[in-house]
């Protein structure tokens, strides 16, 4: 938990930083221009989707639109906001071993 603790203020200080806003400016217009389910109908590997239900910045109807569109993958919802590495370390952790397999 000091790591969500410590979260806020790492997010403050880097927001101050110069030349942030033109980085995040950059990474919102590429957020906005891509398009990346059309391929996705082709992806034949074990495929596990991970949505964020609180996730305010990729609300989680866009996971579960990426878990329709890949044919075969696993769908799970984590009651977290965008990051769920954060919020809910370990049931993060149990649905990638779930995945992965025992011992890796």
């Amino acid at each position: 938990m000091a790591v969500v603790a410590a979260l806020p203020g790492e997010i403050d200080r880097d927001s101050r930083r110069p030349g942030v806003a033109q980085e995040w400016e950059g990474q919102i217009d590429l957020v906005c221009r891509i398009e990346i389910r059309h391929p996705l109908s082709r992806i034949q590997a074990p495929t596990p989707v991970i949505g964020c239900a609180r996730d305010v910045l990729v609300p989680v109807h866009h996971s579960r639109e990426i878990h329709a569109a890949i044919p075969g993958s696993s769908y799970a919802e984590l009651d977290s906001g965008h990051v769920a590495r954060a919020e809910r370390p370990e049931e993060l952790i149990k649905l990638i071993r779930d995945v992965i397999g025992p011992g890796r």
